[in-house]
């Protein structure tokens, strides 16, 4: 039996297994910091449909015992995206501009390796840019001046945008 799992240890690193981390976030609730939106929200009926979708793909499984550690420099790190679930917008590791699009990712792990808390924001949050802006957080924050616990958003930078949130942290797959 030990030599079984021996072999199979010894394929796998020889072969070079990766690893992808996928998270789903929860829907956002609230538009501009109300649950019924305002200014130039989406209809409450669409913006509570969307919600935050990330995948990072590691060479590697992630080590136990991380503390917010600090993967975007990783060498492990070999692919990503960053998108909302009805597709307003997409950044991913094979854009041309992919260097300043991720901008934080920080992890940690339990004794296991299981994802117990997680930042990650991209790209630099820009008002009035048009460059839209996702955060994923665990633990939550309080929220850019709105006061509201924030474990999702994504932003609408446009002159006209608006904020989506949430504070309930997704889940990884």
């Amino acid at each position: 039996m030990v030599k079984i799992w021996l072999l199979a240890a010894l394929s796998t690193a020889a072969f070079g297994s990766t690893i992808t981390y996928n998270y789903t976030g929860q829907n956002f609730t609230r538009c501009n910091g109300t649950t019924t939106g305002s200014f130039f929200c989406p209809s409450q009926s669409v913006f509570t449909t969307d919600y935050n979708q990330a995948s990072f793909t590691f060479s590697a499984p992630l080590a136990g015992g991380l503390s917010s550690a600090n993967e975007l420099t990783s060498p492990n790190l070999s692919a990503w995206t960053l998108s909302d679930a009805l597709g307003n917008a997409s950044f991913s590791s094979t854009d041309v501009n992919a260097v300043n699009e991720l901008t934080t990712l920080s992890l940690s792990t339990d004794n296991s390796g299981a994802l117990t808390g997680w930042q990650i924001q991209g790209p630099a949050f820009a008002p009035g840019s048009g460059t839209p802006y996702f955060g994923m957080l665990n633990p939550t924050v309080l929220g850019k001046g709105s006061g509201l616990q924030e474990a999702d958003s994504f932003v609408n930078t446009n002159p006209d945008g608006y904020a989506l949130g949430n504070s309930t942290p997704g889940s990884w797959t």
